[in-house]
């Protein structure tokens, strides 16, 4: 029972060493975001960056109590809320042992909404012959210089021709089949392809939005 006991307050003795040394230890780091160091951590998507510091130990982060993955010399960062503490984890460089803890809380935003983009054509998409070779939809936004592209759930898409809607079709999951392409294969030179009720944008995060409503001049 005494050795027991002995063993028990070893342990405690080394634990509080262990406490006070980190305390003691001062280990000066930055954090490097890979887009700049005015970039701003976004809710739903990757954000890489990196911790510089002394070449005599190394760090490891932690979110939510799970080590952040590294790639391509990148930690990534993939936050749920609008903040999240990041634990930073600093050990020996020559021993592996741990020497001191630090926490980091980043402020992070939501992306703004999305524009509906129609590719290949893009900004050259009011051409008739453009429009009806269209091979993809995508409700994309620029963050920071990152392209990203989310996806369109429901929709309507319409003709309207001389102030008149002359056929619409409605979607629970838009994609571009055949129904598609009939209706585009309507149109004509001085209609109006207008695609409303875009409520069902599916972002990063999980979340679904709504966005503004897109309505194309159809040229020659």
């Amino acid at each position: 029972m005494k050795s027991l006991l002995s063993i028990f307050i070893l342990f405690i003795l080394v634990s509080c060493d262990f406490a006070q040394e980190a305390k003691s230890i001062s280990i000066q780091y930055k954090i490097e975001f890979m887009k700049g160091e005015d970039y701003k951590c976004a809710i739903g998507i990757d954000n890489p960056f990196n911790i510089i510091c002394d070449s005599n130990y190394y760090a490891i982060p932690f979110y939510k109590d799970e080590e952040l993955s590294y790639m391509m010399d990148w930690y990534s960062l993939r936050p749920k809320d609008t903040v999240a503490e990041v634990v930073l984890k600093f050990y020996d460089s020559q021993t592996d042992s741990l020497i001191y803890i630090d926490s980091v809380l980043f402020k992070v935003n939501k992306l703004p909404n999305p524009y509906l983009l129609l590719l290949p054509c893009d900004s050259m998409c009011s051409s008739l012959k453009n429009i009806k070779n269209i091979e993809t939809i995508w409700p994309q936004l620029y963050y920071y210089g990152l392209d990203i592209r989310c996806r369109v759930m429901q929709c309507s898409v319409s003709i309207i021709r001389e102030n008149e809607i002359i056929v619409t079709e409605d979607y629970e999951e838009f994609k571009i089949d055949e129904n598609f392409k009939k209706l585009v294969g309507k149109l004509r030179v001085g209609d109006r392809l207008k695609f409303s009720k875009l409520n069902g944008i599916r972002m990063p995060d999980g979340t679904i939005r709504s966005i503004e409503n897109k309505e194309i001049f159809i040229e020659e």
